[in-house]
């Protein structure tokens, strides 16, 4: 772009997350395995067959999930999919971000 310089140090350079893990005591990304299979999950299916059973009844569901940032996404993609996915009707689903 004209009259604008980047510096591509910036840009390849590596974040060092660690002091995440010394000064908060928090999960670094090496922490984390990526491998999980839905198999894996205790009581995913319990999970849905539950759900299932309460659209059939055609039930009221109650999302509630954390204030912060993964628990907003959360509850933004668990409302759409029940709604546009499952095809919930909207009225029935209720969304609380604690």
């Amino acid at each position: 772009m004209k009259g604008i310089k980047i510096d591509n140090n910036l840009i390849t350079k590596k974040i060092d997350y660690s002091f995440l893990e010394t000064k908060y005591g928090q999960p670094i990304e090496s922490d984390f395995n990526y491998d999980y299979k839905i198999e894996d999950l205790k009581d995913a299916d319990k999970a849905a067959r539950l759900i299932k059973k309460h659209i059939d009844m055609d039930s009221y569901i109650a999302i509630v999930t954390d204030s912060d940032c993964d628990g907003i996404s959360s509850a933004v993609v668990l409302t759409k999919g029940l709604v546009n996915i499952l095809s919930v009707n909207p009225k029935k689903v209720i969304t609380i971000v604690n």
